[in-house]
């Protein structure tokens, strides 16, 4: 008869008395690594459950990151990293030297579609400027990119009258997150400092392309309101001393 994987031994104490099994010390040996190779097979095929189970809930929240519209911000900074100086004045960047490529590269940068989020401050001069002849005339290129866009504007007071433009009502952060959620093109924020600050303390802005000018302001108001680690995409330089430097968040 063959031996099975305990191998017991029966022996009789006395006669009458019940027979004892008594297993052998091999027996007991192999038992005990079939028990041990039974835990190990067990414990990994939980820890690989448990990383599928994880797989798949990071490919269900890539997926759904994937789905949601990116927001990028579209900012002039000072060498310093200011948006506006101590008064709120912005003027400092738009008072450098004219550079044909930087404004060719402006031109490109502003074809290449997506919609338009703005505070209510920088919509108004926004709005005050590009459907007028002389923008036409001076920028057609850019001009023509922004009034063709759609835009948002965040305000409780305004009403908008330049063409393709959405009112955001209600709390910033919330009207945001939802139009991230919401189908359409890729979003912008152009300036509007104070709106960038708190979209990014909220999570909700995916990348920074700073135009840094070649001014330092020794102190203003910048787009962070905390740490934030950023991982560099692209960087160029122009003869006017602006450089453009595009980060990931």
């Amino acid at each position: 008869m063959g031996k099975t994987l305990c191998e017991a031994r029966v022996s009789f104490a006395k006669p009458g008395d019940a027979p004892a099994i008594r297993r052998s010390k091999p027996a007991l040996e192999k038992a005990s690594f079939s028990t041990k190779k039974g835990d190990e097979v067990f414990r990994k095929t939980r820890s690989r459950f448990t990383d599928l189970q994880l797989s798949s809930s990071v490919r269900n929240l890539a997926t759904v990151r994937a789905a949601m519209r990116n927001l990028r911000v579209f900012e002039s900074i000072s060498v310093d990293g200011y948006f506006a100086d101590v008064h709120g004045d912005i003027g400092w960047a738009h008072a450098g030297r004219e550079d044909a490529e930087f404004a060719g590269w402006m031109g490109g940068n502003a074809s290449q579609g997506g919609a338009l989020l703005f505070g209510r401050k920088t919509y108004q001069m926004m709005e005050a400027f590009w459907p007028t002849p002389l923008a036409a005339q001076q920028m057609p290129v850019v001009a023509k990119g922004m009034n063709a866009a759609t835009k948002y504007v965040a305000s409780r007071t305004l009403q908008p009258a330049w063409s393709n433009t959405h009112l955001l009502k209600g709390d910033l952060v919330a009207a945001v997150r939802e139009l991230k959620s919401s189908e359409g093109p890729d979003l912008t924020i152009l300036g509007s400092g104070s709106v960038v600050a708190q979209l990014g303390e909220a999570g909700l802005v995916d990348g920074y392309q700073f135009v840094i000018i070649p001014v330092a302001l020794g102190g203003g108001r910048t787009v962070f309101t905390k740490g934030c680690a950023l991982r560099l995409v692209d960087q160029r330089a122009f003869r006017c001393g602006n450089v453009v430097v595009t980060y990931a968040t």
